[in-house]
C-alpha cells in the first residue's frame, strides 16, 4: 500500500487492513504489512511480464529510428564527413 494522499485513501487502507486482520487473526499492523507485501509482489510481477514481453521490432524502429540501423554513418550523423 502506497502512502495515502488523502484522508479517504488512508481510511480505505485502514479498512482493508482491519478486514484482513479480522479474517486472518493477526494484528492490523501485520495485516497492513502483508497488504504492502502483496502490492509489491504484484508490481514485481507486472515488471517481470513487461520485461519478458518480446519487442515489436517495427515499433522500436519507428520510436527510435537512429538506433535501429546498423550503418554507423547513419547512426552517428555528427561523425559524417559530408
Amino acid at each position: 500500500m502506497a502512502r495515502a494522499a488523502t484522508p479517504a485513501e488512508q481510511m480505505r487502507a485502514h479498512r482493508l487492513a482491519m478486514e484482513l486482520a479480522l479474517a486472518t487473526g493477526c494484528t492490523p499492523r501485520e495485516a497492513a504489512a502483508e497488504l504492502r507485501r502483496r502490492e509489491n509482489a504484484a508490481h514485481v510481477e507486472a515488471l517481470r511480464k513487461r520485461r519478458e514481453t518480446p519487442i515489436d521490432q517495427a515499433a522500436a524502429k519507428r520510436a527510435c529510428p537512429g538506433a535501429a540501423t546498423s550503418d554507423e554513418s547513419e547512426r552517428f550523423w555528427w561523425k559524417r564527413e559530408d
